[in-house]
């Protein structure tokens, strides 16, 4: 057994990403939804290495196969990346429950026209359980704020685990 993880630290304008497995993260900077992970699962490497399209591994039986995952083995490879902030940035951090369920375009869609980070997390779990809700679907939501200025977060799980 096995399971995923993906952690934001954030320390003088510098966002250091780490993950393994298919949870992810995303950035949302000026209205543009772009990916800062990349999923270690066997779907994911064959898309990657042209063996599948993008329309085949949505509807691959091996989806859930993952690559690497915390506790499958004694010592394990974490991909790491850092991205320098910038006021009114907004990183996403979710479970495969959400963005397998959600398509990249409603992400941003909600993401850009929630009220506040509270309501985008409710919002994208709603979607992910509109969508099926087979699996845990928690998202964390984190809005980079000015120097001087208040960050703002949301979190929501919600799902069989």
């Amino acid at each position: 057994m096995g399971t995923t993880i993906v952690a934001l630290r954030i320390v003088d304008g510098i966002a250091a990403v780490a993950h393994v497995g298919d949870s992810r993260a995303y950035l949302l900077r000026g209205g543009t939804l772009r990916p800062l992970t990349e999923d270690h699962s066997l779907v994911a490497e064959q898309m990657r290495r042209g063996l599948i399209t993008p329309e085949q591994a949505e509807f691959s039986s091996w989806q859930n196969v993952l690559l690497r995952a915390l506790g499958a083995a004694d010592e394990i490879e974490v991909d790491t990346g850092e991205v320098a902030c910038s006021d009114g940035d907004v990183f996403l951090l979710a479970t495969d429950g959400v963005s397998k369920s959600v398509p990249n375009q409603e992400i941003e869609r909600i993401l850009k026209g929630a009220a506040s980070m509270s309501s985008a997390c409710t919002q994208l779990v709603a979607a992910a359980n509109n969508a099926g809700g087979d699996d845990n679907a928690t998202c964390l939501l984190i809005r980079v704020a000015a120097e001087g200025g208040a960050a703002t977060a949301g979190s929501l799980s919600e799902g069989p685990i």
